[in-house]
């Protein structure tokens, strides 16, 4: 970790307006305003720096802020970062990051991005094109500048330029590769393979991405083996989520209800709102109660549910116009929305009819009163008081008339019941 009294040297990296938009569309939702403006200044400063200019210039309060900036660089490929015992200074070296098109090639990244701007926004930077209205396009094409007989042109990954190979790598504490090695037979896949580098960190980031373990791993190894009678990454992932996918969850969140089978009829109203719940997507439903164009925010917590909660999209849209009902005009916080979302997974709700039933059944609940009314007896004491009192008024003979005694008594040990039991009830409450 660095303090503020280290000095930093830099080795930077040309970086061009196609690497620009990457870091501003692709990396920036992930990494955060904090890293982008870190490597943006670093990468542009002279070949030495103090951390306390880094603090000056960036106007972060501690030095605990530019670690952590640095830290998730680190995390998605964009830096590396070595020390000199000796001297105590920092080497960073800055690294490009992955260009549109192979961005979106990675699988692991391309949902880190949807986790975090949500699948709407992320099918805008997926399909968007450049206008090429009124142009044709007159680019030649390999075989027409190049005449290529009999000779096979083999592109292997040490060819590719290293700015665009993928250099985010992968621990994975919980999966043992030297395990995983071990597992295999010599004829199933040999031992240069296993011992590579990029093999290992692609067997990592595969079995972190799918939660697989060693066992798993291999058997989708032998099955993409088996298919193409080749290694290929890419198949090798395909196979690791079929696996995941048909994998029982064992450990969830927490355990869920199962649904009660409710034999009362939806209200007409109710029928149009479970219609359009299961019709609508997330964002045509946010539009329908807001009278207009949903905004990007709302659409992208709403996703969340679905993407990290694993919501259906029917359940959302009944949350959404019930809280459009309860909430009209109110800023709800994705806190709030989660909460609720949340509560109803764990009360079984799992289809829009499930959510409008159970936002019936809260509303009935919090109609009925909270205290019922208690009738409180009068204890053997008092009762042997008032006996005793009767008793010496009619022994003194004082005329006093015995039913308007007990009247008063009655009316006075009523008003003192009632002063007890709210005085109970307040104590319980508070």
């Amino acid at each position: 970790m660095i303090t503020i009294n280290d000095y930093i040297k830099i080795k930077k990296v040309n970086i061009s307006s196609d690497d620009l938009y990457s870091l501003s569309r692709l990396y920036l939702p992930m990494i955060g305003i904090d890293s982008l403006s870190i490597y943006n200044f670093l990468n542009n400063y002279d070949e030495e720096i103090s951390v306390r200019v880094i603090l000056d210039f960036l106007h972060f309060d501690n030095v605990g802020l530019v670690e952590y900036g640095l830290n998730k660089l680190e995390a998605f490929g964009l830096l590396k970062r070595y020390k000199n015992n000796k001297t105590n200074v920092h080497l960073f070296c800055f690294l490009k990051p992955l260009l549109k098109n192979v961005f979106l090639e990675d699988t692991f990244l391309c949902n880190l991005l949807i986790r975090n701007i949500g699948e709407i926004e992320y099918q805008k930077i997926k399909t968007e094109k450049l206008s090429l209205k009124g142009y044709i396009e007159e680019t030649k094409t390999y075989d027409e500048v190049f005449k290529v007989k009999d000779r096979v042109v083999k592109v292997i990954t040490s060819d590719c330029p290293s700015e665009i190979k993928n250099n985010i790598r992968f621990k994975n504490t919980d999966f043992d590769y030297v395990v995983f090695k071990m597992s295999f037979e010599e004829d199933e896949l040999s031992e240069a393979v296993l011992n590579d580098s990029e093999f290992e960190n692609e067997i990592l980031k595969i079995s972190y991405q799918y939660s697989l373990n060693e066992s798993e791993m291999k058997k989708a190894i032998l099955q993409s083996i088996a298919k193409n009678n080749d290694l290929r990454i890419e198949d090798i992932e395909r196979r690791a989520s079929y696996i995941y996918q048909n994998k029982e969850n064992k450990f969830d969140d927490f355990p869920e209800k199962t649904p009660e089978e409710y034999v009362i009829d939806l209200t007409s109203e109710e029928n149009d709102m479970m219609n359009f719940a299961i019709k609508l997507p997330i964002n045509q439903a946010l539009a329908a109660v807001s009278g207009g164009k949903s905004s990007i925010a709302d659409i992208r917590d709403f996703n969340k549910l679905v993407d990290i909660h694993h919501i259906p999209t029917e359940v959302v849209n009944v949350l959404i116009f019930h809280l459009s009902k309860i909430k009209a005009g109110e800023i709800i916080t994705y806190n709030y929305i989660e909460k609720i979302a949340v509560s109803w997974r764990k009360a079984g709700v799992h289809t829009a009819k499930d959510a409008i039933i159970h936002i019936r059944e809260k509303e009935k609940e919090e109609k009925k009163p909270r205290y019922s009314k208690r009738v409180v007896e009068v204890s053997e004491w008092m009762k042997r008081e008032q006996n005793e009192s009767d008793k010496k008024s009619n022994e003194l003979g004082d005329g006093t008339n015995k039913s308007d005694n007990d009247t008063n008594y009655s009316e006075n040990t009523d008003a003192n019941k009632d002063i007890d039991i709210n005085q109970f009830f307040k104590k319980v409450t508070d």
